[in-house]
């Protein structure tokens, strides 16, 4: 799995991703905040593992890291 999320990108991910998934407790939509949790996890998750599937697929790398290539 080659890492294909850095820097701004990972920042901007974790921040969005924790923002989601706080709105998803204290908005009272029952889908809204199930769709908002789900978009929060994935958003934080992506930027842990440092790699998103969506990036493969459309050919991003935003990783400047010389030992991405791992």
């Amino acid at each position: 799995m080659t890492r294909n999320v850095g820097g701004a990108d990972r920042t901007l991910r974790s921040i969005v991703g924790a923002v989601f998934v706080a709105l998803s407790f204290f908005v009272d939509m029952p889908g809204w905040s199930m769709l908002a949790f789900a978009v929060g996890i994935a958003a934080v998750a992506t930027a842990f593992l440092r790699y998103c599937p969506i990036n493969t697929v459309l050919g991003r790398n935003s990783n400047r890291d010389a030992s991405a290539l791992r």
